[in-house]
């Protein structure tokens, strides 16, 4: 009698292994032409015991394959299947926790704990290496992340070592894997050294709509990362003296563009239009009324020509540009002259009257580049930074009514 009972009993079992498994392999033949489906059978058989459809499961909702991304379900499914030895899901796991689109479920010993699982299975696997670099990014230990990578350099092909180098070069700098973090994140890898963090900081503290708005902090944070050497830093110094009003100073403005044009830094046109600008009147910078003066010369060029910026056979003052009136504009205002603002706004209704005719005349390109000065004089210059992120769509509309 007890050897009858045994023998159904695992009759039972072998029937429901042999269930689950069908639908796994349901599931996967589903997966390429219907994700959904595949999704829903890969539950059913996990819920009948297949941990290989645990694993698949995870997979669906990590990547989005049917159901909509959430990593709270993914990881439910991948800690399932992990119970059960499943390296699959130690890899699912390691993703997410390195690297998924959501920083919220970032977690760097989790990621590193579980990489470092699949790793000593795989230790000689480039994907492995590559997840076992990015979990040492994630727990901000850039060092030995650098040594994974390398090892996953030597192993790689010609096409990947391309982009094994590029994400080596990145770890240099302290750029995690991919490049984003939360605010904690962030606070902890500049505080060990990471320029990419240090500069993410100073971005979310120069930035006026940020809850983290801080210009000292910026400034803190910038000078940090240029006396470790970013030479990008040394420009967004300057552009913070130039364009911020509570810090800002001029001659550093300068300074800061010189050390940067020192280090073989491509400054851009508008930052040399605004080093000509300032160099040239630095005698005058602090007259409002001959700020103004200049400004309106440059102007009055501008509308004679007919909005072009061609100016290469004319002189600085006389060039017919509305970006270097701007600079002028801006500079009379913040030292005293009220109509400096008017004048910027004037500047503005030129660019954007001059973009309309391009538009009309089916110069899309010239138009869309009228367009972004006049906005980029609102957004930079006109003092009013609490409108930028409407600004934007009102010239991303723009764009793309002209594509």
């Amino acid at each position: 009698m007890k050897h009858m009972l045994l023998g159904m009993t695992l009759l039972s079992v072998g029937l429901v292994f042999s269930d689950s498994d069908a639908l796994y392999r349901q599931g996967v033949a589903a997966y390429n032409s219907d994700p959904a489906t595949a999704c829903a059978l890969f539950i059913r058989a996990a819920d009948a015991g297949s941990v290989s459809a645990m694993a698949g499961a995870g997979h669906c909702y990590e990547t989005g394959a049917g159901p909509e991304i959430d990593y709270a379900k993914a990881i439910d499914w991948y800690e399932k299947a992990v119970k059960l030895n499943s390296l699959k899901a130690c890899e699912g796991l390691a993703r997410i926790y390195a690297s998924c689109e959501d920083p919220e479920f970032h977690d760097g010993e989790k990621a590193v704990k579980y990489a470092s699982a699949v790793l000593r299975k795989k230790p000689r696997n480039e994907d492995a290496l590559v997840l076992m670099a990015s979990a040492f990014a994630r727990n901000v230990q850039f060092s030995k992340a650098m040594e994974v990578m390398t090892k996953a350099g030597s192993r790689a092909s010609a096409d990947q070592a391309m982009e094994i180098q590029s994400l080596y070069k990145g770890l240099k700098s302290g750029t995690p894997i991919p490049a984003f973090a939360t605010d904690g994140w962030l606070f902890d890898a500049a505080k060990q050294g990471s320029l990419w963090a240090m500069l993410r900081r100073a971005e979310r503290c120069a930035d006026e709509l940020s809850m983290h708005h801080d210009y000292d902090a910026a400034i803190q944070m910038y000078q940090l990362a240029a006396e470790k050497g970013c030479s990008d830093a040394l420009l967004y110094l300057g552009d913070l003296h130039f364009k911020c009003s509570p810090v800002q100073d001029l001659k550093k403005t300068i300074d800061f563009y010189e050390k940067a044009r020192g280090s073989r830094v491509d400054l851009g046109d508008e930052r040399k239009y605004r080093i000509k600008s300032l160099l040239l009147s630095m005698k005058y910078y602090r007259d409002a009324e001959a700020c103004m003066e200049i400004g309106k010369k440059i102007e009055e060029g501008f509308e004679s020509s007919g909005g072009n910026f061609d100016s290469s056979e004319q002189s600085y003052y006389q060039s017919p540009d509305p970006y270097k009136a701007s600079l002028y504009y801006i500079m009379a205002y913040y030292h005293g002259a009220l109509e400096g603002k008017d004048a910027l706004s004037n500047v503005h209704v030129l660019l954007s009257a001059t973009a309309s005719k391009k538009y009309r005349l089916k110069r899309f390109e010239d138009a869309v580049e009228y367009q972004k000065k006049a906005i980029t004089i609102l957004i930079d210059y006109a003092n009013e930074p609490e409108l930028e992120e409407e600004y934007r769509k009102k010239l991303n509309l723009y764009m793309s009514r002209c594509r």
